[in-house]
């Protein structure tokens, strides 16, 4: 899909309805995204939702996370359950992505125990948002009991990546911990550099209260 050339389109189009016709979950999948964008075929979101549903419902994790952004949240209870029950399928299936959603839907109905364990898993697999958030509802105690530890794990993780306000956040952070336990927080972030050099620029700025 990425890669075709526009005279190729029909040509990618009668591979993709062959094979949802066929019923697999990846035709299924790429014929829905195809309805949905439009693309060599008129869009047509309804069935596009009823083909992600079909992919989810043989174990796709991509059908069940388009499904869920297909269909949206909902405006029924009923909806809302199908909604999570599919981002959930997709996070298991692997998708950072949909964890990271997952994460901010149930902190919206204020599981927020349940909503902290998907933003870590989607932080454990790169997801800088989702590790920003564990971040800080570590060290404020949101869905946990407050852990400065694991707080500066995460700080520590998005520092690497040159984040301004995670610099920032992690200096005040670390200014109420140990040199040890900042230097436990580098090694659960596999970013002991960091971590000591966290300790020593505090050292060095008298930032410890």
């Amino acid at each position: 899909m990425d890669y075709f050339t526009e005279d190729a389109l029909p040509m990618a189009v009668g591979y993709a309805r062959a094979a949802a016709a066929a019923g697999h979950a990846a035709g299924l999948r790429t014929f829905g995204f195809m309805l949905v964008r439009g693309k060599g075929v008129e869009e047509d979101r309804d069935e596009a939702l009823e083909l992600f549903r079909a992919a989810a419902a043989k174990g796709d994790a991509y059908g069940a996370f388009n499904a869920a952004v297909t269909q949206g949240e909902g405006k029924c209870r009923a909806d809302r359950d199908e909604y999570l029950r599919l981002l959930t399928q997709a996070a298991d299936g692997g998708i950072t992505q949909a964890a990271a959603v997952l994460g901010d839907q149930l902190a919206a109905d204020r599981r927020n125990e349940e909503a902290l364990s998907w933003y870590v898993r989607a932080a454990e697999n790169g997801h800088a948002g989702a590790a920003d958030v564990a971040a800080d509802w570590y060290r404020d105690g949101v869905g946990t009991e407050a852990d400065p530890v694991q707080a500066m794990r995460w700080l520590l993780v998005l520092t690497a990546q040159l984040n301004v306000d995670a610099v920032h956040r992690a200096h005040q952070v670390g200014a109420r911990m140990t040199d040890e336990a900042i230097l436990e927080a580098g090694r659960l972030a596999d970013r002991p550099t960091e971590a000591q050099i966290m300790v020593s620029t505090l050292a060095r700025a008298g930032e410890r209260e």
